[in-house]
Protein backbone atom coordinates (compact mmCIF):
# COMPACT_ATOMS: atom_id res chain seq x y z
CA UNK A 1 0.00 0.00 0.00
CA UNK A 2 2.89 2.38 0.75
CA UNK A 3 4.17 2.02 -2.83
CA UNK A 4 0.62 2.49 -4.19
CA UNK A 5 0.15 5.86 -2.44
CA UNK A 6 3.64 7.03 -3.40
CA UNK A 7 2.84 6.43 -7.08
CA UNK A 8 -0.16 8.75 -6.63
CA UNK A 9 2.03 11.47 -5.13
CA UNK A 10 1.43 10.92 -1.40
CA UNK A 11 3.77 9.79 1.33
CA UNK A 12 2.85 8.00 4.53
CA UNK A 13 2.97 10.04 7.75
CA UNK A 14 1.14 7.90 10.29
CA UNK A 15 -0.88 4.69 10.41
CA UNK A 16 -3.21 2.85 12.76
CA UNK A 17 -3.71 -0.70 11.49
CA UNK A 18 -7.20 -2.08 10.93
CA UNK A 19 -8.46 -5.02 12.97
CA UNK A 20 -9.96 -7.40 10.42
CA UNK A 21 -12.41 -5.28 8.39
CA UNK A 22 -12.84 -2.73 11.18
CA UNK A 23 -11.14 0.60 11.79
CA UNK A 24 -7.77 1.63 10.43
CA UNK A 25 -6.38 5.12 9.76
CA UNK A 26 -3.86 6.19 7.11
CA UNK A 27 -2.48 9.71 7.45
CA UNK A 28 -0.98 10.84 4.13
CA UNK A 29 0.60 14.07 2.90
CA UNK A 30 1.17 15.46 -0.58
CA UNK A 31 3.42 18.31 0.57
CA UNK A 32 7.03 17.43 1.36
CA UNK A 33 7.69 21.00 2.56
CA UNK A 34 5.64 20.37 5.69
CA UNK A 35 7.15 18.61 8.67
CA UNK A 36 4.83 16.06 10.31
CA UNK A 37 5.44 14.38 13.64
CA UNK A 38 3.16 11.89 15.41
CA UNK A 39 2.31 13.07 18.93
CA UNK A 40 -0.28 10.50 20.03
CA UNK A 41 -1.91 7.41 18.49
CA UNK A 42 -4.66 5.06 19.61
CA UNK A 43 -6.93 2.63 17.78
CA UNK A 44 -9.49 5.33 16.88
CA UNK A 45 -7.28 8.38 16.44
CA UNK A 46 -3.82 9.50 15.34
CA UNK A 47 -2.63 13.03 16.18
CA UNK A 48 0.21 14.85 14.42
CA UNK A 49 2.05 18.12 14.80
CA UNK A 50 2.34 19.83 11.40
CA UNK A 51 4.96 22.53 10.87
CA UNK A 52 5.27 24.49 7.62
CA UNK A 53 4.68 27.82 5.96
CA UNK A 54 5.73 29.64 9.11
CA UNK A 55 2.89 28.08 11.12
CA UNK A 56 2.51 25.10 13.43
CA UNK A 57 -0.77 23.33 14.13
CA UNK A 58 -2.17 20.04 15.39
CA UNK A 59 -4.32 17.62 13.37
CA UNK A 60 -6.17 14.60 14.77
CA UNK A 61 -7.50 12.04 12.27
CA UNK A 62 -10.41 10.08 13.74
CA UNK A 63 -12.18 6.86 12.82
CA UNK A 64 -14.65 6.41 15.65
CA UNK A 65 -15.90 2.97 16.62
CA UNK A 66 -19.51 2.23 15.55
CA UNK A 67 -20.05 0.98 19.13
CA UNK A 68 -20.93 3.81 21.52
CA UNK A 69 -19.20 2.16 24.50
CA UNK A 70 -15.90 2.11 22.60
CA UNK A 71 -16.22 5.77 21.60
CA UNK A 72 -16.06 6.77 25.28
CA UNK A 73 -12.32 6.03 25.13
CA UNK A 74 -12.03 8.26 22.05
CA UNK A 75 -13.79 11.23 23.70
CA UNK A 76 -11.57 10.89 26.78
CA UNK A 77 -8.46 10.77 24.57
CA UNK A 78 -9.48 13.93 22.70
CA UNK A 79 -10.23 15.77 25.94
CA UNK A 80 -6.76 14.90 27.24
CA UNK A 81 -5.20 16.23 24.03
CA UNK A 82 -7.12 19.47 24.38
CA UNK A 83 -5.60 20.01 27.81
CA UNK A 84 -2.05 19.43 26.53
CA UNK A 85 -1.82 21.72 23.48
CA UNK A 86 -1.82 25.45 22.81
CA UNK A 87 -1.48 25.47 19.02
CA UNK A 88 -4.45 25.59 16.58
CA UNK A 89 -6.08 22.17 16.43
CA UNK A 90 -8.29 20.50 13.83
CA UNK A 91 -10.07 17.17 14.37
CA UNK A 92 -11.32 15.46 11.21
CA UNK A 93 -12.60 12.06 10.12
CA UNK A 94 -15.49 9.67 10.62
CA UNK A 95 -16.80 9.99 14.18
CA UNK A 96 -19.72 7.55 13.69
CA UNK A 97 -21.71 9.96 15.82
CA UNK A 98 -23.93 13.01 15.38
CA UNK A 99 -23.39 16.26 17.25
CA UNK A 100 -25.51 19.41 17.26
CA UNK A 101 -24.55 21.98 14.60
CA UNK A 102 -24.71 24.58 17.38
CA UNK A 103 -21.54 23.10 18.87
CA UNK A 104 -19.50 23.98 15.77
CA UNK A 105 -16.95 26.74 16.34
CA UNK A 106 -14.77 28.69 13.82
CA UNK A 107 -15.17 29.46 10.14
CA UNK A 108 -13.82 26.05 8.89
CA UNK A 109 -15.84 23.93 6.41
CA UNK A 110 -15.48 20.36 5.15
CA UNK A 111 -16.02 19.44 1.51
CA UNK A 112 -16.80 15.78 0.74
CA UNK A 113 -14.93 14.98 -2.48
CA UNK A 114 -15.78 12.26 -5.00
CA UNK A 115 -14.21 8.88 -4.29
CA UNK A 116 -11.83 7.40 -6.84
CA UNK A 117 -9.33 4.93 -5.35
CA UNK A 118 -11.52 3.70 -2.48
CA UNK A 119 -15.16 3.32 -1.43
CA UNK A 120 -14.52 6.12 1.09
CA UNK A 121 -14.75 9.80 0.10
CA UNK A 122 -11.80 12.12 0.82
CA UNK A 123 -12.51 15.11 3.06
CA UNK A 124 -11.12 18.55 2.13
CA UNK A 125 -10.96 21.03 5.00
CA UNK A 126 -11.24 24.70 4.09
CA UNK A 127 -10.25 26.95 6.97
CA UNK A 128 -11.81 30.04 5.36
CA UNK A 129 -14.65 30.62 2.93
CA UNK A 130 -18.29 29.73 2.52
CA UNK A 131 -20.03 26.38 3.04
CA UNK A 132 -19.32 23.93 0.24
CA UNK A 133 -22.01 21.85 -1.38
CA UNK A 134 -21.68 18.18 -0.51
CA UNK A 135 -20.17 15.92 -3.14
CA UNK A 136 -21.81 13.04 -4.99
CA UNK A 137 -22.88 9.93 -3.15
CA UNK A 138 -19.93 7.49 -3.00
CA UNK A 139 -19.96 4.36 -5.11
CA UNK A 140 -20.81 1.17 -3.23
CA UNK A 141 -20.32 -2.24 -4.80
CA UNK A 142 -23.35 -4.43 -4.04
CA UNK A 143 -22.44 -8.07 -3.56
CA UNK A 144 -25.96 -9.01 -4.68
CA UNK A 145 -25.11 -7.87 -8.23
CA UNK A 146 -22.84 -10.90 -8.57
CA UNK A 147 -25.88 -13.20 -8.24
CA UNK A 148 -27.29 -11.92 -11.55
CA UNK A 149 -26.23 -14.08 -14.51
CA UNK A 150 -25.50 -11.04 -16.73
CA UNK A 151 -23.30 -9.07 -14.32
CA UNK A 152 -20.01 -10.92 -14.89
CA UNK A 153 -20.20 -10.30 -18.64
CA UNK A 154 -20.96 -6.61 -18.08
CA UNK A 155 -17.91 -6.20 -15.83
CA UNK A 156 -15.69 -8.09 -18.29
CA UNK A 157 -16.88 -6.03 -21.26
CA UNK A 158 -16.35 -2.74 -19.41
CA UNK A 159 -12.89 -3.78 -18.18
CA UNK A 160 -11.75 -4.86 -21.67
CA UNK A 161 -13.16 -1.83 -23.51
CA UNK A 162 -11.94 0.92 -21.12
CA UNK A 163 -8.63 2.67 -21.84
CA UNK A 164 -5.28 2.01 -20.19
CA UNK A 165 -4.68 2.39 -16.48
CA UNK A 166 -6.18 0.60 -13.49
CA UNK A 167 -7.90 3.77 -12.27
CA UNK A 168 -9.75 4.34 -15.57
CA UNK A 169 -10.74 0.68 -15.76
CA UNK A 170 -12.20 0.77 -12.25
CA UNK A 171 -14.14 3.93 -13.11
CA UNK A 172 -15.46 2.20 -16.22
CA UNK A 173 -16.63 -0.80 -14.18
CA UNK A 174 -18.20 1.59 -11.66
CA UNK A 175 -20.18 3.40 -14.36
CA UNK A 176 -21.27 0.11 -15.98
CA UNK A 177 -22.33 -1.26 -12.58
CA UNK A 178 -24.48 1.78 -11.82
CA UNK A 179 -26.08 1.57 -15.25
CA UNK A 180 -26.70 -2.16 -14.73
CA UNK A 181 -28.25 -1.46 -11.31
CA UNK A 182 -30.52 1.20 -12.79
CA UNK A 183 -31.71 -0.56 -15.94
CA UNK A 184 -31.42 -4.29 -15.18
CA UNK A 185 -30.98 -5.24 -11.53
CA UNK A 186 -33.35 -2.69 -10.02
CA UNK A 187 -34.40 -2.07 -6.44
CA UNK A 188 -34.44 -5.31 -4.45
CA UNK A 189 -37.14 -4.14 -2.05
CA UNK A 190 -39.49 -3.01 -4.85
CA UNK A 191 -38.98 -6.31 -6.68
CA UNK A 192 -39.70 -8.20 -3.46
CA UNK A 193 -43.01 -6.37 -2.92
CA UNK A 194 -44.04 -6.88 -6.55
CA UNK A 195 -43.30 -10.62 -6.42
CA UNK A 196 -45.21 -10.95 -3.17
CA UNK A 197 -48.19 -9.31 -4.88
CA UNK A 198 -47.95 -11.60 -7.91
CA UNK A 199 -47.68 -14.71 -5.72
CA UNK A 200 -50.65 -13.64 -3.64
CA UNK A 201 -52.84 -13.16 -6.72
CA UNK A 202 -51.74 -16.46 -8.31
CA UNK A 203 -52.36 -18.41 -5.10
CA UNK A 204 -55.85 -16.93 -4.76
CA UNK A 205 -56.66 -18.04 -8.31
CA UNK A 206 -55.31 -21.53 -7.55
CA UNK A 207 -57.76 -21.84 -4.65
CA UNK A 208 -60.63 -21.65 -7.16
CA UNK A 209 -59.00 -23.21 -10.21
CA UNK A 210 -56.63 -26.19 -10.18
CA UNK A 211 -55.01 -25.14 -13.45
CA UNK A 212 -51.54 -26.66 -14.12
CA UNK A 213 -50.53 -23.44 -15.90
CA UNK A 214 -51.17 -21.50 -12.69
CA UNK A 215 -49.17 -24.06 -10.71
CA UNK A 216 -46.25 -23.75 -13.12
CA UNK A 217 -46.42 -19.94 -12.92
CA UNK A 218 -46.44 -20.09 -9.11
CA UNK A 219 -43.32 -22.29 -9.16
CA UNK A 220 -41.53 -19.78 -11.39
CA UNK A 221 -42.52 -16.89 -9.13
CA UNK A 222 -41.40 -18.79 -6.02
CA UNK A 223 -38.00 -19.46 -7.57
CA UNK A 224 -37.61 -15.79 -8.52
CA UNK A 225 -38.80 -14.74 -5.06
CA UNK A 226 -36.20 -16.98 -3.37
CA UNK A 227 -33.47 -15.37 -5.47
CA UNK A 228 -34.62 -11.89 -4.40
CA UNK A 229 -34.68 -13.01 -0.75
CA UNK A 230 -31.08 -14.24 -1.07
CA UNK A 231 -30.10 -10.93 -2.67
CA UNK A 232 -31.78 -9.02 0.15
CA UNK A 233 -29.92 -11.15 2.71
CA UNK A 234 -26.61 -10.35 0.97
CA UNK A 235 -27.47 -6.65 1.02
CA UNK A 236 -28.20 -6.57 4.76
CA UNK A 237 -25.16 -8.76 5.46
CA UNK A 238 -22.96 -6.28 3.61
CA UNK A 239 -24.52 -3.28 5.40
CA UNK A 240 -24.04 -4.89 8.81
CA UNK A 241 -20.21 -5.06 8.38
CA UNK A 242 -20.45 -8.62 9.71
CA UNK A 243 -17.26 -10.58 9.22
Amino acid sequence: MKEFWERLGYYLVGIVDAVGHKGGIWFLSANLKFSCKILWAMNQCVTLEIDGGGRRWICSAVYGSPQATNRVELWSHLLDIGLCIQDPWVVVGDFNDILSVHEVKGEAFVEVLSCSHSDHCPLLIRCQGVPIKKGNRPFRFQAAWATHPDYKAIVQKSWDSTGFGIHRKFLGVQEASLEFNSTVFGNIFIKKRELEGYLNRIQRKMEADDDPILKHKEEELRAEYNIVLAQEELLWYQKSRDQ
